[in-house]
């Protein structure tokens, strides 16, 4: 089911978002360089309803952002989200009933999480699929092993790719 419709019952805020600079000094003091990274922004628990999602994470920070600021506890919301390659979520939408407030993800994260999940995903689960598959073949000797892995790699990463349009859908089919 890609949507949790109810009362909010739990709502931890969000950790990490956004960029983080580390700057690297010499013992002497003189500055040597600085990196950047981007982190995930997750929230460790939401309970909407009867849905509880843990270390779930979104599409983009502005939604976690839009979490943070329009959500509260005992709000009555409809929060849209997806199970990921594994096991995470990660929410794309939110509409609150209580206050009409809305957001979702724009049309440009869905096509690039299309392309993402649907090609370049795609190639890199199948191809560590293989390579597993060609590694058990090898140790027991059971040549169809090395399908099997090819076709769990694509099934891993293609499942993400409908559940994530499915997820998407149904917003917008909500009017989101």
């Amino acid at each position: 089911m890609p949507v949790a419709r109810g009362i909010v019952k739990q709502l931890e805020s969000s950790r990490g978002g956004g960029f983080h600079v580390t700057k690297y000094v010499h013992q002497d003091g003189s500055p040597s360089h600085s990196t950047w990274a981007k982190s995930r922004m997750v929230f460790p628990t939401i309970e909407v309803g009867n849905t509880l999602l843990k270390k779930s994470y979104v599409a983009i920070d502005a939604v976690g952002d839009a979490i943070n600021d329009n959500v509260g506890i005992g709000d009555d919301v409809a929060l849209y989200y997806f199970r990921h390659i594994l096991w995470n979520h990660v929410i794309i939408g939110l509409r609150s009933q209580t206050s009409g407030f809305q957001f979702a993800m724009p049309k440009k994260g869905y096509f690039g999480a299309l392309l993402w999940y649907g090609l370049f995903s795609a190639l890199g689960t199948t191809i560590a699929g293989t390579l597993l598959g060609f590694f058990l073949a090898s140790m027991t000797g059971i040549s169809p092993l090395v399908l099997l892995g090819l076709l769990g790699g694509l099934y891993l990463s293609w499942s993400a790719f409908f559940r994530f349009r499915n997820a998407y859908n149904t917003m917008r089919a909500d009017g989101l």
